[in-house]
């Protein structure tokens, strides 16, 4: 395969690309075996590590325009139905495993390793970032002194072995797939929903968290904090009750005197609008905020997935073109997150048609890219039909059936192979009409 991928070296472009970036990672991993797995875990899944410290994110946003409410449960079911709670230490055992029956073969005893695994505790992190280290260490050496690096994975094998605390106690089946990425859904109502979730990302704000409501103890920030208060200040605007209960001399000791005394008025934040998330990122930078962005250049990559037909496509241009005035002014987001974007064509046709009996075709961009791209004509352009079909036929199932992970694998699949951009130029055309007052006497 190795070969063949340099023989299609020598075709035009995009098929060369390609090829030599296929060869290349094929290379790599037959230089460090698991090298390729390990990065691909780590960076979907956030596996905090210094010498690969890459992260990747999809973004699922569905128009409802297309997608009827009564399936949008169902289709947010589907996407997000792998891996729900999320533990790093799942992800970090299956790249220890992953890693060690790749580089050492038969010498590899499965079923003993994965029980040492379960059972490190808290040392599993660190054995994890010492194969990390290995892994990168290797691939900057190369192919020489192969010997030294199987001898350095059995030691490290063998520390594994030997730290597990019981390792006599049962363990779970060894599992080494390759798991989902890490996929959040959304149904795009707003038109800043895209960029609040950006900026989210790039503050590495939790998904159940908004940074544009953030707490006092997240922010840490003495700036934002404020009173609420329901009256001016002014004795005479307060309700007579508050007032009396004030003015009364208290019949005990100083102490509670001055307590009945003192107004107990609850800390908050002040909510800041969508037009002062510049300032937060700012600062965010800067070191004043609790949520920092990190120091390395572009190492975010949001992969913005958006189903719809050309509707959807019109809003997802305006979106960017609304980003790009908002990057021309503060280069701050696009600086430190690289964006990709990803379409699949879904339309509600057959489920709606027009009355006039032709439905309208609501999908010539599908058909363009089709036309431009053969592999995404042939894997993606055909899911518009499907993907309906799918929501409608879990919605009418019981919840207790098995979830169906067919659209999460195809959006894992299209997120993770697609290699070949295209290139679409986004215009802004403001329309004037000019209108005759007619008067009919």
């Amino acid at each position: 395969m190795y070969f063949c991928l340099k023989s299609l070296v020598t075709l035009p472009e995009p098929y060369c690309a390609i090829a030599l970036n296929y060869a290349r990672q094929m290379k790599m991993e037959q230089n460090a075996p698991g090298i390729l797995y390990q990065r691909r875990v780590s960076a979907e899944h956030n596996l905090c590590n210094d010498l690969y410290p890459l992260h990747e994110k999809v973004f699922v946003f569905v128009d409802p325009v297309v997608f009827p409410l009564s399936l949008v449960s169902a289709l947010k079911a589907d996407v997000e139905c792998a891996d729900p709670g999320r533990d790093s230490m799942i992800y970090k055992r299956r790249v220890l495993l992953h890693t060690m029956r790749a580089g050492l073969g038969k010498k590899c005893q499965v079923d003993q390793l994965s029980q040492s695994l379960e059972h490190l505790g808290e040392e599993l992190a660190l054995h994890f970032q010492d194969l990390v280290t290995i892994l990168e260490q290797r691939t900057e050496d190369g192919p020489s002194d192969d010997n030294q690096y199987k001898t350095r994975l059995q030691e490290f094998y063998q520390d594994i072995l030997t730290a597990a605390k019981d390792p006599s106690c049962p363990a779970s089946q060894a599992e080494t797939q390759l798991p989902s990425p890490e996929v959040s859904f959304h149904v795009w109502t707003k038109e800043d929903e895209i960029w609040n979730e950006l900026v989210n990302f790039a503050l590495m704000v939790p998904t159940d968290r908004n940074s544009a409501c953030l707490d006092e103890d997240d922010l840490k920030r003495t700036s934002v904090v404020s009173t609420v208060s329901t009256d001016s200040g002014i004795e005479g605007d307060m309700p007579i009750s508050e007032l009396s209960s004030i003015m009364l001399e208290s019949q005990g000791g100083p102490e509670e005197q001055s307590s009945s005394q003192s107004f107990n008025r609850r800390p908050c934040v002040r909510c800041p609008k969508a037009g002062n998330r510049m300032t937060l990122m700012m600062e965010a930078i800067k070191g004043n905020g609790g949520y920092s962005l990190t120091k390395e250049e572009r190492n975010l990559t949001a992969r913005i997935l958006v189903m719809g037909d050309d509707r959807t496509l019109g809003r997802l241009a305006k979106t960017l073109h609304t980003i790009r005035k908002r990057e021309a002014r503060h280069l701050l987001l696009t600086k430190r997150v690289n964006m990709e974007m990803y379409y699949i064509p879904v339309t509600d046709q057959t489920l709606s048609p027009v009355q006039e009996g032709v439905p309208e075709d609501m999908l010539t961009l599908a058909r363009y890219l089709g036309s431009v791209d053969p592999w995404y004509d042939c894997n993606i352009n055909g899911l518009g039909a499907m993907i309906l079909k799918l929501a409608q036929m879990k919605s009418t199932q019981s919840e207790s059936s098995d979830p169906n992970t067919f659209l999460l694998d195809i959006i894992s699949y299209y997120t993770r192979v697609s290699q070949r951009p295209v290139h679409l130029p986004i215009y802004s055309v403001k329309v004037g009409l000019n209108c005759a007052m007619i008067i009919l006497i």
